[in-house]
Order: structure tokens, then C-alpha cells, then sequence
């Protein structure tokens, strides 16, 4: 206990400071750090190389084999946690970036490879999407399910 509140002291005398923000990273630039090389049939043709080629300048951020940590379960494999390392940001926006550079990349792709302003969804039960919708007549029959968009 004494550890604990020394440990308050320090982190109240002098707080940690965040993490500098920077730009968000774009959605293909996210699934290129967290997906294993199993899943590169979710990223588009032209980011599959940087993943399943041992000749991409980032193929050591996608080993084939992992330790994952069980936690004294050894019979529940899928309640264990994946011990990954973190992959170096500048080293996966230049590989990344090296092929956009050239790409021609597909509408559809452009169109899930960008950022786009937040949205907030609930969860409205039946009687109160019957009021909602009461409310307002403009919501066309795709708005008018349970999950409600609120921005």
C-alpha cells in the first residue's frame, strides 16, 4: 500500500504527459500494423506483397509464428492475448507510401482509404424507434431500423 501511494504522489507532483498527436492513420495503414499475414486477403492486391512477400522492406512485422499468453489458462486458447511486437511508424507509412505512390487504386478503395468525421450509433428498442419515427416521416426505410445514428 505504501508503494501505491508513493506512486500517487509522484504521478500527482508531476503528471504524465501524453503522447504527442499527430495525424490519424489512414484504414489501410491500420490494417497493415495489426493484421496477420493470414488476413492479407482484406487488404487490397496492391498492399498484399508488403505483407506476404519476404521481400517487403516491413515482412519482419509479419512472423508466422507467435507467443500468446494464456494466463494460466491453458485449455482456452481464444481467451489468451497475442504477444505482438509494435511495428515502427515510420518504417510502415514509407513502405506504405512507397506503393501509393504508384498505385492506381480502385473508387471503392479510394473510398474506404480515407478518414471521414466520426459517427455515433445507438441502440433504440422497438418502442422508442416507433416514437422516433413518429417524430420524424423524412427517414427513408435503410434509417428506420433499430440502430439509430446520432452526429
Amino acid at each position: 500500500l505504501s508503494d501505491f501511494a508513493a506512486y500517487l504522489s509522484q504521478a500527482v507532483a508531476d503528471p504524465p504527459q501524453p503522447p504527442p498527436c499527430g495525424k490519424p492513420w489512414l484504414p489501410f495503414q491500420q490494417l497493415l500494423a495489426v493484421l496477420p499475414p493470414t488476413s492479407a486477403a482484406s487488404l487490397p492486391p496492391l498492399l498484399r506483397p508488403l505483407v506476404v512477400d519476404s521481400e517487403s522492406p516491413i515482412c519482419d512485422y509479419y512472423s508466422r509464428s507467435f507467443v500468446i499468453d494464456l494466463n494460466g489458462d491453458s485449455e482456452r486458447l481464444w481467451r489468451g492475448i497475442v504477444l505482438l511486437d509494435i511495428p515502427e511508424e515510420d518504417r510502415l507509412i514509407c513502405a506504405y507510401t512507397e506503393v501509393d505512390s504508384c498505385a492506381s487504386w480502385s473508387e471503392n478503395e479510394k473510398r474506404r482509404n480515407c478518414n471521414l468525421p466520426p459517427k455515433l450509433f445507438e441502440y433504440c428498442s422497438d418502442e422508442e424507434s416507433e416514437d422516433e419515427e413518429d417524430k420524424s416521416k423524412t427517414q427513408s426505410a435503410d434509417e428506420s431500423s433499430s440502430l439509430q445514428q446520432i452526429t
